[in-house]
Formats: structure tokens, sequence, C-alpha cells
């Protein structure tokens, strides 16, 4: 295989289709790239993840075909440490003595990177069939930053490894949970009833592609869906197990909210997050206003207040993970939120009326058992 190709548009290709395998330690084939040109000139890049394949084509001045199959992420290092502006040749090479190699070159730089058998390589073809219809990519994009910070990372349960999508009476719902938070996001939308379950590899992939896109296409048959992105397209066979039943959490009355500046909760949790305290940051009204601490395992305390726009009665004690609460307040695009809250062990719904598309629910915690 000879290729030769602009550095730009060579990096685009293997950017669409890196996340996929990203955490991936090399040297394993579940971390390769397939590359291919066949005998049209036509070339492609392919990655096979845990339950997902990614495809995507780029242009190139095909001199010979073939194929190779690198790691994924050394593949990116060799075409990122070219010059910019720079023409680079990819080519095979199966004669020396260390088996079969892929040639990374451009001037005078070469990368000469070890490469698998290529039959053992997955199998990477890709049906496009079922049920077609389209998302706009806009739209999508802002399912997936409202949710995917909140997508487990437990592998003992895949369901909740995904964002889940729900289409239905002109609305659309996003939703995702890792078991302490839950992120929800809503719009309109005149598109056909769907459930969709996109996982963590693909939203990888897919968020690295939406911001170049207008449009996000789908085939569903029923048991593989197919997406597609541009010249970049991912086939995924979602989990068969059922999601939970989180977004009745949504239905209930949130009672009154305690209007807070987001940019002040954030700078708040800042000052107070500099202690060896675990990550269990306390909130309580104080005297018109919100005071945020931390207690450290040593029995020191870092504290700071936040100026309430009203004093509200309606904001008892609570405690909650500092990390996932920074998390909550950076999926709206607002500059204050309401904070819901009941009970000190109750969970705290978070809105903005000035971002009502997204919503969170957020478990608290027990200061005394961090302590």
């Amino acid at each position: 295989m000879i290729l030769r190709c602009d550095k730009a548009k060579l990096l685009k290709a293997i950017g669409a289709v890196l996340p996929a395998v990203a955490g991936v330690s090399r040297g394993s084939i579940a971390g390769a790239v397939r590359v291919a040109v066949d005998a049209s000139g036509a070339c492609s890049l392919n990655v096979v993840s845990y339950g997902m394949k990614s495809r995507t084509t780029v242009d190139v001045d095909a001199v010979a075909s073939g194929v190779a199959v690198v790691t994924a992420a050394e593949l990116n290092i060799a075409i990122s440490a070219m010059a910019n502006g720079s023409v680079i040749q990819l080519s095979t090479d199966s004669g020396g003595a260390r088996g079969e190699r892929l040639i990374v070159s451009s001037g005078r730089s070469t990368f000469n990177l070890a490469a698998f058998e290529a039959s053992e390589f997955p199998d990477v073809s890709m049906v496009r069939d079922g049920r077609a219809f389209s998302l706009p990519a806009a739209l999508l994009g802002r399912a997936l930053e409202v949710c995917a910070p909140f997508v487990s990372k437990d592998d003992k349960r895949p369901v909740l490894q995904s964002v889940q999508v729900l289409i239905a009476d002109g609305g659309m719902t996003a939703v995702a949970t890792d078991g302490f938070v839950v992120s929800r996001m809503t719009a309109e939308i005149d598109a056909p009833d769907l459930k969709l379950y996109l996982p963590d590899d693909a939203i990888r992939v897919l968020r690295h592609l939406l911001d170049d896109a207008e449009n996000v296409e789908f085939c569903d048959n029923g048991r593989d869906l197919w997406i597609g992105v541009g010249d970049t397209a991912i086939v995924i066979r979602p989990s068969e197990d059922p999601f939970p039943g989180v977004l009745k959490l949504f239905d209930k009355n949130p009672g009154r909210g305690v209007r807070l500046s987001r940019d002040e909760i954030k700078a708040a949790l800042n000052a107070v997050v500099v202690l060896d305290a675990g990550n269990c940051v306390t909130m309580a009204r104080d005297d018109g206003a919100l005071r945020l601490s931390m207690r450290s395992r040593q029995g020191e305390e870092a504290s700071t207040t936040v100026d309430l726009a009203v004093d509200c009665e309606a904001a008892p004690t609570i405690s909650f993970d500092a990390q996932k609460l920074r998390k909550v307040l950076a999926i709206f695009n607002a500059d204050f939120v309401l904070m819901h809250v009941t009970d000190t062990m109750a969970p705290a719904m978070f809105t903005s009326p000035r971002d009502p598309s997204a919503a969170a629910i957020i478990m608290p915690m027990n200061p005394d058992g961090v302590a």
C-alpha cells in the first residue's frame, strides 16, 4: 500500500475514529486502526471497539492498494509530528526482519510503525439498512453536552454506560445517570417516535464530529444502529438491558428553588476544595448568604460565603460531592441556577429558567461519613 495525503486531511480522518479506542493500551489490536486503499483508489480508516464499528473515508493520492493495521494512537502521533501543510506518505513494508511495518514519512521525517497481521483485525463490514431518519447535529450535540458527563463508568451495568434518547409526541428527551447524578435534556422536535441508546465510545466519536455537521443520519434495523456524520459512519449494537426509570424523578414537584449565581458557586467551590477532605462540600444558609465549607480529616475547615439574591428559608444544610456539583453547574448555559432542596438527605434538583432544556438531580452526601 502506498498513499499520499495532506497532513490536515489525514489528521481529520484519524481524529474521527480515534475517540472510539481512547484509553485502549498500545500494542493491543483492540486499539488499532485499519487503513485500506482499494483497487479504485478509495481510502478508508476503520476501528472496531466493544459493541461498535467506526469508519471514515478520506481523499488521497493512491499509488498502490493494500491494507495496514497499526495502533491508532501511534499513527496519530506520527501524523501530528509532521510539519503543517506537508504531504504525508503512508506505505507498507513487509520485507524486513521485524515483520510488517507501516512507514509514515514526509520530507526528512520518518516513523516506522509496527503493524498487526491484517487478518487478525475484526470484520469491518457495516450494513446500512432499516428505518432511516435524521436529527439536527446541534440538537444531538446539546443532548450529549448535558448528559455525557454523567454516563456511568461501571462495566457491570453496560446500559448505564450510555445516553438514552427518547422522541415521542413532538418532544425529545435525553437522559443519563451514573447512580449519583441524573441529567436530562429536553427539546421540541418534529421527528418519528424512537428510542436510542448511545454508548460511551459512540458518544466520544460523535462529540468530535458534531460541531462541523448540520445533520446526523440514522438507520435502525432493530438490531444494529447505523449513524452517519459527514464522511464518518459508526454502527453500534445497543445493550438489551432496560434503562432505569429515572426520568420519573423529574416529575416530582421540586418545591421553591434557591437562586444561585453559577459562576459564584463555581468560584466558591474552588476556594474551599483545598483541604485533604475527600470531596464533600457542605452548603448551609448563613444570615442571608450561602456558606460553602469543607472539613479535613484532621479537623481543619475551609469555608466561604456566597450572597443569596433572596434570603430563602428553602435552603437547608446539605452536602454534595464537589466534583459532581461542578459538573452539574457546567451543563447550564445560564448565569444562574435554581437549587431545589426539600430535605438534608433528599436528592436536590438543579434547573434554570434561562436554560429550561437542562435539568439535573444530584444525590446528597453524609459529611459525617467523610470526615
